[in-house]
């Protein structure tokens, strides 16, 4: 039967895939931010050429035979060449795009940014962010190298990419860059900034770009002002939430984001009570948004009393709590070791359609710590069945639910299965490996970590070493440990180590 199930979940881990960064921060209230970056409609003269391409893309949409008009049709100009690149982008044709920038270039062209932009934003469709991130950022340099100066475009499908993969502070720099250059980012890439500086509880950083987008566009509309808000919330700066608050009309939704930032800098029950009184002559104590920011403030003091009777307020309203919320106090539980009342919360999440990754990541992480794999391998197969994106972090879980229940040979199959769908593993993967090894005093194993590692072309740090050396010690094996004290004693890596 678990033999059964943990296939399931093998298919799961196949089949979902992703990159995306988790934080436990609460979801900005009707803020979406875009994924991926759009480019305008290519618009060319009404010609026999465009119309052949147009009628070849539309019906019945064969990018093979667009393909083949484009690169065999007569007085073939630019634009010809932008519009088919702008559908093989479209279906991340990464082949055909460069194959097309080889055609402008063999026409003898005039040298335009556009081409080289088209496959800059169809390298972050592929599955895999990191290459993806890795060829565009070559691209970046290939593009400079050549003398041609990109546009606005070429920075904003730069930026909306790296934001993606997570590498938020390069598109900080391609932003500031844009600015400098006086290059005008569009309201979205001004939006996306805003977000990853304020998660990141760069306040300042976060002002300075709103008020960047202020003198651009004369205003900041609502979205970029419910980013900044919540930014000072996480920061429980209640001063300068309320300063914005009090600049409008704030809704429900926006008054829950003064509670988040009375449970930042840990605000008193007194505080919460005035809060609660305010809220009531408002109106709007009752409201979804205003109830789990009160869920939200217990679970992170570790209130579960009040917690729990905030929860029973839902459920005699017929109301569900937001994600956030319901994550707070799921976090709490967790952390605390409360197993049955972590999985009892989450099991109300999911019938309630709540839970996304990170959620289950702490009911993952809680599961994997008791040896319950056959409940994580239950959560993995909802995840799959609500397209819910499985990144490495819940391999690692999968792995140390297998490890702690002396299941090597599957976490054998899970590791293997990380390289096929081109999950890179880290050193962290493999200290999962070398902590079991080590527990079960089986050195000569752990030690050949080490050579896997060199094998996959992954550089353990510090925490590897380290509990490599405390394994031979607890065997008594100075003699191998003492290479390890060694290496470890030399500059300040143990330092670093003991500090984080």
């Amino acid at each position: 039967m678990l033999a059964r199930r943990f296939s399931e979940a093998r298919r799961c881990l196949t089949a979902l895939v992703s990159q995306a960064y988790a934080t436990l921060y609460r979801d900005i209230p009707n803020v979406s931010l875009p994924q991926t970056f759009t480019f305008p409609e290519v618009e060319a003269a009404s010609d026999p050429l465009f119309s052949r391409l147009k009628s070849t893309y539309e019906n019945p949409k064969d990018l093979a035979n667009l393909l083949k008009v484009v690169k065999t049709g007569k007085q073939l100009q630019p634009d010809h060449i932008k519009y088919t690149m702008k559908k093989l982008a479209e279906h991340t044709e990464i082949e055909e795009l460069q194959s097309l920038i080889d055609l402008w270039n063999f026409k003898g062209f005039a040298k335009d940014v556009v081409p080289y932009n088209y496959l800059l934003a169809s390298y972050f469709q592929l599955p895999d962010l990191e290459k993806g991130a890795f060829q565009a950022l070559e691209l970046w340099k290939e593009i400079q190298s050549k003398g041609i100066a990109p546009n606005a475009e070429s920075y904003e499908a730069l930026i909306f990419g790296l934001s993606k993969a997570g590498h938020h502070d390069q598109a900080l720099n391609l932003f500031n860059e844009m600015r400098q250059k006086q290059i005008k980012p569009s309201r979205d890439t001004f939006k996306i900034i805003l977000y990853h500086l304020t998660h990141a509880l760069r306040n300042d950083e976060a002002v300075a770009a709103y008020n960047a987008l202020k003198a651009d566009y004369g205003e900041a509309d609502a979205v970029a002002t419910r980013i900044l808000i919540t930014g000072y919330a996480h920061k429980g700066d209640v001063e300068n939430v309320l300063s914005l608050l009090n600049q409008g009309t704030p809704t429900p939704e926006l008054w829950s984001l003064f509670i988040d930032a009375h449970t930042q800098s840990s605000a008193s029950e007194d505080v919460l009570i005035q809060l609660k009184q305010k809220f009531y002559d408002l109106g709007i104590l009752r409201d979804v948004n205003v109830l789990s920011g009160f869920l939200n403030f217990y679970g992170r003091v570790g209130d579960t009393e009040n917690a729990f009777a905030v929860l029973d307020v839902f459920k005699n309203e017929g109301l569900v709590p937001l994600a956030y919320a319901y994550k707070s106090l799921l976090s709490h539980l967790s952390k605390k070791g409360d197993v049955k009342r972590a999985k009892a919360l989450f099991s109300q999440m999911r019938d309630q359609n709540v839970i996304d990754q990170d959620s289950c990541l702490i009911i993952g992480e809680v599961l994997a710590n008791n040896g319950d794999v056959e409940t994580w391998v239950d959560i993995l197969g909802d995840m799959g069945a609500r397209n819910i994106p499985i990144r490495i972090s819940e391999y690692h879980v999968t792995l140390s639910a297998l490890l702690l229940g002396g299941e090597i040979e599957a976490a054998r199959g899970v590791l293997e299965m990380m390289r096929n769908n081109n999950i890179h593993p880290t050193s962290k993967t493999y200290l999962l490996f070398v902590k079991h090894y080590t527990q079960s005093g089986e050195m000569k194993e752990a030690a050949a970590v080490l050579d896997e590692m060199g094998r996959d072309s992954v550089d353990p740090e510090v925490d590897i070493y380290v509990t490599l050396m405390l394994g031979y010690m607890q065997k008594g094996d100075i003699k191998s440990a003492a290479p390890l004290v060694k290496y470890l004693s030399t500059g300040d890596r143990l330092e670093k180590y003991v500090k984080e």
